[in-house]
Protein backbone atom coordinates (compact mmCIF):
# COMPACT_ATOMS: atom_id res chain seq x y z
CA UNK A 1 0.00 0.00 0.00
CA UNK A 2 1.48 3.40 -0.93
CA UNK A 3 1.30 6.06 1.37
CA UNK A 4 3.25 8.54 -0.37
CA UNK A 5 0.58 10.98 -0.56
CA UNK A 6 0.20 11.25 3.25
CA UNK A 7 3.22 11.11 4.43
CA UNK A 8 3.59 14.48 1.52
CA UNK A 9 0.66 16.12 3.24
CA UNK A 10 1.85 15.56 6.72
CA UNK A 11 5.27 17.26 5.51
CA UNK A 12 3.62 20.20 3.92
CA UNK A 13 1.61 20.71 6.92
CA UNK A 14 4.68 20.46 8.96
CA UNK A 15 6.44 22.94 6.92
CA UNK A 16 3.08 25.38 7.34
CA UNK A 17 3.65 25.26 11.13
CA UNK A 18 7.13 25.78 11.26
CA UNK A 19 6.65 28.81 8.93
CA UNK A 20 3.99 30.03 11.27
CA UNK A 21 5.72 30.18 14.32
CA UNK A 22 9.08 32.03 13.00
CA UNK A 23 6.78 34.63 11.87
CA UNK A 24 5.28 34.92 15.10
CA UNK A 25 7.42 37.00 17.29
CA UNK A 26 9.90 39.87 15.54
CA UNK A 27 11.37 43.06 16.03
CA UNK A 28 11.10 46.19 14.06
CA UNK A 29 13.07 49.51 14.40
CA UNK A 30 9.67 51.98 14.16
CA UNK A 31 11.69 55.51 14.40
CA UNK A 32 14.67 56.55 15.28
CA UNK A 33 16.77 60.06 15.65
CA UNK A 34 19.89 61.25 16.84
CA UNK A 35 21.68 64.89 17.11
CA UNK A 36 23.93 65.56 13.80
CA UNK A 37 26.34 67.33 16.17
CA UNK A 38 26.95 64.61 18.26
CA UNK A 39 30.04 63.03 16.99
CA UNK A 40 31.01 59.64 18.64
CA UNK A 41 30.45 58.62 22.17
CA UNK A 42 33.38 59.33 24.62
CA UNK A 43 33.88 57.47 27.45
CA UNK A 44 32.16 54.78 29.63
CA UNK A 45 28.63 54.10 28.80
CA UNK A 46 26.49 53.53 31.61
CA UNK A 47 23.53 50.86 30.14
CA UNK A 48 20.19 51.09 32.26
CA UNK A 49 17.03 48.75 31.72
CA UNK A 50 13.42 50.20 33.39
CA UNK A 51 11.63 47.28 34.51
CA UNK A 52 10.61 45.53 37.52
CA UNK A 53 11.65 42.11 36.32
CA UNK A 54 15.24 41.46 37.43
CA UNK A 55 16.16 38.92 35.08
CA UNK A 56 14.78 40.50 32.35
CA UNK A 57 16.89 43.84 33.27
CA UNK A 58 20.11 42.12 33.49
CA UNK A 59 19.58 40.20 30.01
CA UNK A 60 19.09 43.84 28.19
CA UNK A 61 21.52 45.34 30.17
CA UNK A 62 23.93 42.30 29.46
CA UNK A 63 23.60 42.37 25.96
CA UNK A 64 24.30 45.76 25.75
CA UNK A 65 27.27 45.91 27.29
CA UNK A 66 28.34 42.78 25.31
CA UNK A 67 27.65 44.58 21.98
CA UNK A 68 28.77 48.55 23.25
CA UNK A 69 32.19 46.38 24.34
CA UNK A 70 32.31 45.07 20.92
CA UNK A 71 32.36 48.38 19.17
CA UNK A 72 35.18 49.28 21.29
CA UNK A 73 33.14 51.22 23.88
CA UNK A 74 33.76 50.78 27.45
CA UNK A 75 30.12 49.56 28.99
CA UNK A 76 28.90 49.15 32.68
CA UNK A 77 25.55 47.16 33.41
CA UNK A 78 23.23 49.06 35.79
CA UNK A 79 22.21 46.33 37.73
CA UNK A 80 25.90 46.33 39.29
CA UNK A 81 25.75 49.51 40.99
CA UNK A 82 22.13 50.29 41.70
CA UNK A 83 19.69 47.93 43.81
CA UNK A 84 17.56 45.38 42.57
CA UNK A 85 14.07 44.22 43.59
CA UNK A 86 12.58 47.42 42.36
CA UNK A 87 12.47 49.41 38.67
CA UNK A 88 15.45 52.08 38.61
CA UNK A 89 14.96 55.49 39.62
CA UNK A 90 15.92 58.92 38.71
CA UNK A 91 17.50 58.87 41.93
CA UNK A 92 19.35 55.87 41.60
CA UNK A 93 21.08 56.59 37.77
CA UNK A 94 22.48 59.70 39.40
CA UNK A 95 24.27 57.57 42.15
CA UNK A 96 25.31 55.14 39.46
CA UNK A 97 26.98 57.87 37.41
CA UNK A 98 28.65 59.22 40.24
CA UNK A 99 30.12 55.36 41.15
CA UNK A 100 31.06 54.82 37.74
CA UNK A 101 32.15 58.30 36.11
CA UNK A 102 30.30 57.19 33.57
CA UNK A 103 30.54 59.55 30.48
CA UNK A 104 27.28 58.55 28.45
CA UNK A 105 24.04 57.11 29.61
CA UNK A 106 22.03 54.67 27.55
CA UNK A 107 18.50 53.80 28.74
CA UNK A 108 15.74 51.39 27.10
CA UNK A 109 12.24 51.23 29.11
CA UNK A 110 8.72 50.28 27.99
CA UNK A 111 6.80 52.85 26.42
CA UNK A 112 3.53 50.34 25.45
CA UNK A 113 1.90 47.26 25.09
CA UNK A 114 -1.04 46.40 22.89
CA UNK A 115 -3.30 42.92 22.95
CA UNK A 116 -5.46 42.02 20.10
CA UNK A 117 -7.43 38.87 19.78
CA UNK A 118 -8.49 37.37 16.91
CA UNK A 119 -11.49 35.25 16.07
CA UNK A 120 -12.28 33.13 13.30
CA UNK A 121 -13.79 30.54 11.76
CA UNK A 122 -11.25 27.78 10.47
CA UNK A 123 -11.72 24.57 8.19
CA UNK A 124 -10.08 21.12 10.02
CA UNK A 125 -10.35 17.64 8.95
CA UNK A 126 -12.52 14.69 10.04
CA UNK A 127 -10.65 11.58 8.28
CA UNK A 128 -13.36 8.47 7.48
CA UNK A 129 -12.63 4.99 6.78
CA UNK A 130 -10.76 6.35 3.28
CA UNK A 131 -7.92 7.15 5.52
CA UNK A 132 -6.38 3.84 4.62
CA UNK A 133 -6.31 4.60 0.81
CA UNK A 134 -3.80 6.57 -1.33
CA UNK A 135 -5.68 9.15 -1.74
CA UNK A 136 -6.34 9.68 2.04
CA UNK A 137 -5.83 13.77 1.16
CA UNK A 138 -8.71 14.45 -0.95
CA UNK A 139 -11.19 12.78 1.30
CA UNK A 140 -12.01 13.95 4.18
CA UNK A 141 -15.11 15.52 6.16
CA UNK A 142 -14.65 19.21 6.64
CA UNK A 143 -15.29 20.56 10.00
CA UNK A 144 -15.75 24.26 11.42
CA UNK A 145 -13.67 25.14 14.42
CA UNK A 146 -13.46 28.34 16.42
CA UNK A 147 -9.94 29.22 16.65
CA UNK A 148 -8.89 32.52 18.58
CA UNK A 149 -5.56 34.47 18.57
CA UNK A 150 -3.81 37.03 20.93
CA UNK A 151 -1.57 39.31 19.49
CA UNK A 152 1.16 40.90 21.58
CA UNK A 153 2.83 43.92 20.75
CA UNK A 154 5.36 45.73 22.61
CA UNK A 155 6.87 48.83 22.03
CA UNK A 156 10.24 50.48 23.74
CA UNK A 157 11.69 53.28 23.29
CA UNK A 158 15.60 54.27 23.67
CA UNK A 159 17.76 57.01 24.85
CA UNK A 160 21.33 57.96 24.91
CA UNK A 161 22.39 61.27 26.91
CA UNK A 162 25.73 62.87 27.40
CA UNK A 163 26.13 62.94 30.77
CA UNK A 164 28.18 66.03 31.87
CA UNK A 165 25.45 68.42 29.48
CA UNK A 166 22.53 66.49 29.48
CA UNK A 167 21.90 66.68 26.40
CA UNK A 168 20.01 63.95 24.59
CA UNK A 169 22.54 62.39 21.90
CA UNK A 170 19.95 60.01 20.35
CA UNK A 171 16.48 58.05 20.58
CA UNK A 172 14.62 55.06 19.10
CA UNK A 173 11.54 53.44 19.47
CA UNK A 174 11.30 49.16 18.56
CA UNK A 175 8.07 47.23 18.35
CA UNK A 176 8.04 43.53 19.12
CA UNK A 177 5.07 41.63 17.88
CA UNK A 178 4.49 38.94 20.72
CA UNK A 179 8.12 39.00 22.37
CA UNK A 180 9.30 36.18 24.26
CA UNK A 181 11.79 37.84 27.60
CA UNK A 182 14.32 34.69 26.54
CA UNK A 183 18.33 35.80 25.73
CA UNK A 184 18.07 35.20 22.05
CA UNK A 185 15.60 37.02 21.85
CA UNK A 186 16.45 40.26 23.77
CA UNK A 187 20.25 39.48 22.09
CA UNK A 188 18.42 39.98 18.64
CA UNK A 189 16.34 42.91 19.58
CA UNK A 190 19.26 44.75 21.19
CA UNK A 191 21.22 44.03 18.57
CA UNK A 192 19.02 45.87 15.98
CA UNK A 193 18.97 49.17 18.41
CA UNK A 194 22.76 49.40 18.79
CA UNK A 195 23.04 48.52 15.12
CA UNK A 196 20.65 52.10 14.50
CA UNK A 197 23.51 53.64 16.95
CA UNK A 198 26.53 52.59 15.00
CA UNK A 199 24.68 53.80 11.87
CA UNK A 200 24.08 57.41 13.02
CA UNK A 201 27.40 57.24 13.42
CA UNK A 202 27.56 57.44 17.45
CA UNK A 203 30.52 54.78 17.56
Amino acid sequence: MNHQPRRFSLFLCFLFCLLLLAGCASNRLVSSWSDPAAGTVQGDVLVVAVTHQDTVRRLFEDSYVTLLQGEGLTAVPGYTVTEGGKPVSYDDVIAAIGLTGSKALLVTRLSDVSVKTFEQLATGRKYDTLDVLEADPIFFNPVLKQSTTNTTRMKLVSWLYDVQSGKLLWSAVTESKDPVMTRDYINKLVRMIVADMKKKQLM
